[in-house]
C-alpha cells in the first residue's frame, strides 16, 4: 500500500492570522508537527512509500523530511494545482501509485489513532473506505485505478474502527486537540521528549531550578530555562528554546518555540507566539510590544535609521580615539610574528540571511604580548570600522557563525543586532554552550535599547582589561 498526503492550502488559510511564519501542516501539536502524525500513521499500517503533495510549494516541508529515512519510509514530493481535487490529484500521481492499494490523506484534519493497536482491519481487503469531515477526507482505495470519482464516495460510520477524524478549522479546534493530546492520549503518540513519568515529557537541555514547581501533564521542548518559583503545568505545552523567568505561573497554555516570557505572570488558557498573546476560545490577539515575550520588533524606518547612526557615530569616535595605539600596536605585534586568527563566516542580517566572512582573533591561542594589544581591544579595530560603515552594529547580538541550527534561531528570534561587542560578552559567556548564548541573544532581542547597548560597550571592554 502506498499514500498520497494531500496537503490543501483552503482550508488551513486560517492558521496565517496567527503562525505567519509557519507552514500549516508543520504547525505543531503537542511540540510534534502535524504532518508528522501523518507519518507516524502511516508507518503503523506499514506504508513505506509516501508522496506529499501540495499544492503551494513550501521548501521547509522538504527540508524538514527529506528522503523519510528517519521514520523508515521512502517520501517524494509532488505538486498539485490549487484547484485540483482529489480525482485530479489521484490521476497526476497514477505512476507513483502504480497497481498498490492506495490511502489518501486530503486537506486539513487530525486523524485518532493509536500506536498500541496491533492491527487496522479496516485498512485491509477489498472495501473502498471513507471517512469525511469538514475540512477533510481519509480513504482507503484498494483499487484506486477501478474508481472513477472518488470525490463521489459516501462516507460510512465505522465503530470501534481505532481510527477517528477530526476538523482543525479555528483556533478554538486547534488548541482543544493539543491539550486533548496532552491530557487523554498521550500514550497513544510518539511524542518528543524522554517520558519516564506518566502525562511527562522533556526534551534535551532543559534546565529547571530547584524552586520550579512541574505539574503533570505537560510536554517540554529542547533548550529550555525555568527560573526560579517558576510554576508550569498542568496542560503546559513548552516549545523549544524558551526561557520562562522567576515567579511565572504557566498552566493550561502553549507557549510555542523561541519565546521569552517575563517574570511574575500568570498565563492560563492562551497560546504564546513571538509576540502574540491568543485567547484560543475567542481567537482574538493581542501584540505585546513590551519585554513580555519575544517578538519582531517593528521599528519605524526614522528610529532604525537614528539607532544606527548613533551606533555609527560612537563607533567612528572610538576608531579615532583607537587610530594611534592600534597603529603603534599593530607594528609591535608585526615584528613579534603577526597575530594568528581564523577566518568566520558569519551571519548579519536577520531578513535576508546575508553573510559575511572576518578574521577572528582566539586570544588563548597567542602570546603575553599580542594579549596586551587584545587587552585594551585594539583586536576590535576593523570591526569597529565596519560598524562604522553600519555593517554591523557596535553593540549587539553576537555574531553567530553560519549553521543550519544558527540559521533557524536568527529567522525565529525578533530582532538580530550581530555586533562588536555583544551582550553575551559583557557577560563573560562568549564560549558558553550553545544554549546558554541562544538565552543570552533572545533576551538581547527582547530587551535591546540604547542604554543597555552602551553598558555592553563599557562592560565588555573593561572585562577585557581586567580578565
Amino acid at each position: 500500500m502506498k499514500c498520497i498526503i494531500n496537503c490543501k492550502e483552503n482550508p488551513s488559510a486560517w492558521l496565517e492570522a496567527y503562525f505567519p511564519d509557519i507552514y500549516p501542516y508543520l504547525v505543531k501539536l503537542a511540540n510534534k508537527r502535524l504532518l508528522e502524525y501523518y507519518i507516524d500513521f502511516c508507518v503503523l499500517l506499514g506504508i513505506r512509500d509516501i508522496c506529499i503533495v501540495m499544492d503551494k510549494p513550501e521548501l521547509s516541508v522538504e527540508e524538514y523530511f527529506q528522503d523519510g529515512s528517519r521514520w523508515g519510509a521512502a517520501i517524494s514530493y509532488g505538486l498539485s494545482r490549487p484547484d485540483d481535487g482529489i480525482n485530479n490529484v489521484i490521476k497526476k500521481n497514477r505512476s507513483f501509485i502504480g497497481e498498490s492499494p492506495l490511502l489518501l490523506i486530503h486537506g486539513f484534519i487530525f486523524i485518532n489513532y493509536s500506536k498500541n493497536r496491533e492491527e487496522y482491519p479496516l485498512f485491509t481487503g477489498d472495501e473502498n473506505r471513507v471517512f469525511k469531515t469538514e475540512s477533510g477526507a481519509l480513504m482507503f482505495l484498494p483499487h484506486p485505478e477501478k474508481v472513477e470519482n472518488p470525490e463521489a464516495l459516501k462516507a460510512e460510520a465505522y465503530h470501534d474502527s481505532g481510527v477517528g477524524l477530526e476538523s482543525i478549522q479555528n483556533m478554538q479546534d486547534y488548541f482543544q486537540l493539543s491539550m486533548d493530546i496532552l491530557k487523554n492520549h498521550s500514550n497513544d503518540y510518539i511524542l518528543p521528549g524522554y517520558n519516564n513519568e506518566d502525562g511527562v515529557f522533556i526534551g534535551q537541555n532543559v534546565e529547571i531550578s530547584k524552586n520550579t514547581r512541574i505539574e503533570s501533564p505537560i510536554i517540554i521542548g529542547n533548550n529550555v530555562q525555568f527560573k526560579n518559583l517558576s510554576a508550569v503545568g498542568p496542560g503546559a505545552v513548552i516549545g523549544s528554546n524558551v526561557l520562562i523567568d522567576h515567579a511565572t505561573t504557566v498552566a493550561d497554555s502553549i507557549i510555542y518555540d523561541f519565546s521569552y516570557i517575563g517574570s511574575d505572570l500568570e498565563i492560563s488558557n492562551k497560546v504564546i507566539y513571538k509576540n502574540n498573546l491568543i485567547d484560543p476560545e475567542s481567537g482574538e490577539i493581542l501584540s505585546i510590544s513590551d519585554d513580555f515575550l519575544i517578538s519582531e520588533v517593528e521599528t519605524g524606518v526614522i528610529h532604525e535609521l537614528c539607532y544606527r547612526l548613533f551606533h555609527c557615530f560612537v563607533a567612528l569616535l572610538m576608531l579615532i580615539v583607537m587610530l594611534i595605539p592600534y597603529v603603534i600596536g599593530r607594528i609591535l605585534c608585526m615584528v613579534l610574528g603577526g597575530i594568528r586568527g581564523e577566518i568566520r563566516e558569519v551571519y548579519i542580517d536577520k531578513k535576508s540571511l546575508a553573510t559575511w566572512k572576518y578574521k577572528h582573533i582566539d586570544q588563548d591561542e597567542i602570546s603575553y604580548p599580542r594579549k596586551l594589544f587584545c587587552k585594551f581591544s585594539l583586536h576590535k579595530f576593523p570591526l569597529i570600522f565596519q560598524a562604522v560603515r553600519g555593517k554591523i552594529f557596535l553593540a549587539g547580538n553576537l555574531m553567530l557563525p553560519v549553521t543550519d541550527r544558527h540559521k533557524t534561531i536568527i529567522t525565529e528570534m525578533g530582532a538580530y543586532h550581530p555586533a562588536v561587542f555583544s551582550y553575551s560578552e559583557m557577560l563573560g559567556e562568549e564560549k558558553a554552550d550553545d544554549f546558554q548564548v541562544e538565552l543570552n541573544e533572545l533576551y538581547y532581542s527582547n530587551n535591546a535599547g540604547l542604554f543597555l547597548d552602551m553598558r555592553i560597550i563599557i562592560k565588555a571592554m573593561v572585562k577585557e582589561l581586567f580578565s
